[in-house]
């Protein structure tokens, strides 16, 4: 359900975040779908750019909004969500209680139930995958430097304690 971000960039400390204001995750209820005068697929002020990939319960897309900022779309078929509103607002209400640098960012829920689909915007993570691997699992350009790694590593545990503090 969270997902952990990591940053090849300088992170803020933690226990500096609580004196940082993030706005609170946006809910909306009507979705306006459309295709704008490129071809592009719109959902409210996003433009679809690129679809990124398919998970079991959808698919994950690069999205713009008018201020041409890049964000993540989650698309989900309220199908796949056998309580349907009531497991779909838990998993909401604890996305947007994640707040740690670590955890990427839910910003708005588009859930207009005149359409089969929910939409979750999510921070994106633009620096993509910390390393490529081949179809075996090998990774493609030789392992990470030690320093990187302890780096890595130490991001993604401080991201799972807080996930872990939180229940998720």
């Amino acid at each position: 359900m969270g997902n952990i971000c990591i940053s090849v960039n300088n992170v803020p400390n933690p226990r500096n975040l609580a004196k940082r204001k993030r706005a609170p995750t946006k809910k909306v209820d009507v979705a306006i779908i459309g295709t704008d005068e490129n071809g592009l697929k719109t959902i409210n002020e996003y433009k679809v750019i690129k679809e990124l990939g398919e998970c079991s319960f959808g698919t994950v897309s690069i999205i713009v909004n008018a201020d041409q900022n890049s964000f993540a779309m989650k698309t989900t078929q309220r199908k796949h969500f056998s309580n349907g509103p009531v497991q779909i607002s838990s998993e909401v209400a604890t996305l947007t209680r994640l707040h740690h640098p670590n955890v990427i960012k839910l910003y708005e829920v588009i859930d207009d139930i005149r359409h089969p689909e929910m939409f979750l915007i999510f921070e994106y993570a633009e620096d993509g995958p910390v390393m490529k691997l081949d179809e075996y699992g090998t990774a493609l350009g030789g392992p990470l430097e030690l320093a990187r790694a302890k780096s890595y590593i130490s991001q993604i545990v401080e991201g799972l304690v807080h996930l872990h503090k939180n229940n998720v």
